[in-house]
């Protein structure tokens, strides 16, 4: 814990990785710790239904999200990732099709990263969605904006926003 000027203790953000290559989630969850102070890694899962475990058991601030699973897809289990409220995920993906990217948005994702990101970019990533902004590119915010908000394209709307 790291006391802030008012002594009072400030929780380290805790992050949930999900990838399932093994040597991604090393050099991540290396990454995370590096920054021991402000974050702190509290899970690793290489596959979908463990990621839902963990996040149920750990309730991460910011859970780290890749999309493609040999059996099935974090698209799949984005929205009970972020069903408790709390959690925010993070794609840090090598997906470039921007139709699955803008999904992952509309189904609750509030950043997008390529996995070739600087690691200074990823910590700073994750900082800012635990602070409650976005991260995501202006093209991308643009075209999701514009099928929100177009009431004559209700086909766009991949979630049900009441």
């Amino acid at each position: 814990m790291q006391a802030n000027c008012c002594s009072e203790l400030v929780r380290p953000i805790s992050v949930l990785l999900v990838d399932d290559h093994p040597t991604m989630l090393w050099g991540l969850t290396m990454l995370v710790e590096s920054s021991k102070t402000k974050m702190q890694v509290v899970g690793a899962a290489t596959n979908c239904e463990e990621a839902l475990d963990l996040a149920r058991k750990t309730t991460p601030d910011i859970i780290v999200l890749d999309l493609h699973f040999p059996l099935s897809s974090g698209l799949d289990i984005l929205p009970a990732l972020i069903s408790n409220s709390i959690s925010k995920v993070l794609l840090l993906t090598g997906e470039q099709d921007q139709k699955q990217l803008d999904l992952a948005i509309l189904r609750g994702a509030r950043g997008i990263l390529c996995k070739d990101a600087p690691a200074a970019i990823v910590l700073k990533a994750i900082e800012r969605l635990h602070e409650g902004e976005l991260w995501l590119d202006y093209q991308s915010l643009a075209r999701v904006w514009s099928n929100l908000a177009n009431p004559a394209n209700p086909a766009n709307r991949e979630v049900d926003l009441a």
